[in-house]
C-alpha cells in the first residue's frame, strides 16, 4: 500500500482531514510539515480539536522540541482549563517505578538545553545523587543540542556511576544517540562524541552495539578499539503494582516497539511474528516507538490481520497520537485494540 494512493477523507471520516494529513506527513518523515499543518488547524479553528494538539504535543516531544511544548503546554491549559499532558509520560518509564527515581524524585536529574559547560551544575548533581541513591535516573529528553566540551563532562559522570557502581535509568538516550551518530557523520575525529556513545551503550549493557561502534571509532581515530567492560548494577528499585482487576495483566504476552520502524522487514515486525507463533493474546506496547513509516505500517497491519485469522487477540498499547492516528488510517482499530496512553 502507499500513502500516495490514500484519499484521506475517505478512510477514516471521524479524524479530520488536517490529523489524517499530518499522520501520513510524519510517517513519511516530514515531521517539519506534520508540525505545520497541525499549526495552522489550530490556528484556523482557533481552539482547535483535542486530538490535533495531543498530535502536537507528541509531535513536539518526539523531536525534543521543548520549548514549543512548553509554550503549547501553557496555552493548552489557558484554552481547555485542564493540565497539558507531561513531557515524560508514565508510559515511558518502567512499571512501578519508585517515587525517587521520578520526574522531580530525589534520584532524579534533569539536564536540558545545549550540553555543554553550562550543564556543569547538572552533572554534579548526578554525582551528588549517586552518593545517596544505588540508582540515578537521567533525563536527557530535553537536551537541544551537543557540545563536545559537554559530551566530554557527562561521560566522565557515566564512567564515575560505572566504577561506584551505581544503576543508570536513562530517559531520552535513544534521541541522544541519534544525535551522537549526526555527529560523528560530520565530525568522525572528535573522541568526545564517540565516547559519550560508547559509555550510554555500556551503562544499557548493549554489548553488541558497543563492539560495532568502538570498531567504528578506532579506524576513524586510529587507535585500538575499547574493551567491552560489563558494569554491575543494583536492580531498579520498583513499588509493588497492586493489581485491581480480574484479568490478568498484559505480561509475559507483551512485546515491545521502541525508536523507529520503517520498510517492509523491519526487524520488530520479525520478532513480533516470532512472538506472536504460539500465543493466544498479543499485547504490543509502543509507548517507546517514535515512529513508524507508511510500508512497515501497512505491513504490521497485515500481520495483525492475520493473527486475527488464527483467533489471536491483539492490544497496542500506549501508542503516541501519530502512530495511533495513522493505524486508525489503515483500519488497524477493526482488528485489534488499541489502548490509548
Amino acid at each position: 500500500m502507499n500513502s500516495a494512493n490514500i484519499e484521506v477523507s475517505e478512510i477514516q471520516p471521524q479524524l479530520s482531514r488536517a490529523e489524517q494529513e499530518a499522520a501520513v506527513q510524519y510517517a513519511n518523515g516530514h515531521a517539519g510539515v506534520a508540525i505545520e499543518i497541525l499549526v495552522n488547524a489550530i490556528k484556523a479553528e482557533k481552539v482547535g480539536s483535542p486530538p490535533a494538539w495531543m498530535m502536537l504535543f507528541d509531535l513536539f516531544r518526539v523531536q525534543g522540541r521543548w520549548p514549543d511544548f512548553e509554550g503549547l503546554s501553557k496555552r493548552y491549559t489557558a484554552i481547555f482549563g485542564r493540565a497539558a499532558p507531561d513531557w515524560l509520560s508514565d508510559e515511558m518509564l518502567p512499571e512501578g517505578l519508585s517515587t525517587e527515581l521520578r520526574s522531580g524524585g530525589a534520584a532524579y536529574v534533569e539536564i536540558g538545553g545545549p550540553l555543554g559547560t553550562a550543564s556543569a551544575p547538572d552533572f554534579a548533581r548526578i554525582r551528588g545523587v549517586a552518593t545517596m541513591h544505588p540508582v540515578v535516573h537521567i533525563d536527557l529528553t530535553k537536551v537541544a543540542q551537543l557540545l563536545e566540551e559537554g559530551c566530554v563532562l557527562l561521560s566522565q559522570e557515566l564512567q564515575f556511576l560505572a566504577r561506584g557502581g551505581n544503576g543508570v535509568l536513562f530517559s531520552g538516550a535513544e534521541r541522544i544517540e541519534k544525535m551522537l551518530r549526526q555527529a560523528v557523520d560530520t565530525m568522525p575525529k572528535v573522541p568526545a562524541f564517540w565516547q559519550l556513545l560508547l559509555d550510554l551503550q555500556r551503562l544499557q549493557g548493549n554489548q553488541k552495539k558497543f563492539e560495532s561502534i568502538a570498531l567504528e571509532y578506532a579506524l576513524y581515530v586510529e587507535t585500538d578499539p575499547p574493551a567491552w567492560e560489563p558494569v554491575l548494577m543494583p536492580v531498579l528499585p520498583c513499588e509493588t503494582v497492586v493489581e485491581k482487576r480480574g484479568e490478568p495483566r498484559y505480561q509475559p504476552e507483551l512485546i515491545k516497539f521502541t525508536g523507529e520502524m520503517a520498510g517492509l522487514k523491519d526487524p520488530q515486525l520479525q520478532a513480533l511474528q516470532r512472538f506472536a507463533a504460539h500465543r493466544q493474546y498479543v499485547n504490543i506496547n509502543m509507548a517507546r516507538l517514535h515512529r513508524i513509516d507508511f510500508v512497515c505500517a501497512g505491513n504490521l497491519a497485515n500481520i495483525i490481520a492475520a493473527m486475527k485469522g488464527n483467533n489471536v487477540v491483539v492490544r497496542v498499547l500506549h501508542a503516541n497520537s501519530l502512530v495511533t492516528t495513522l493505524l486508525r488510517l489503515l483500519k488497524v482499530d477493526e482488528i485489534a485494540t488499541l489502548v490509548d496512553k
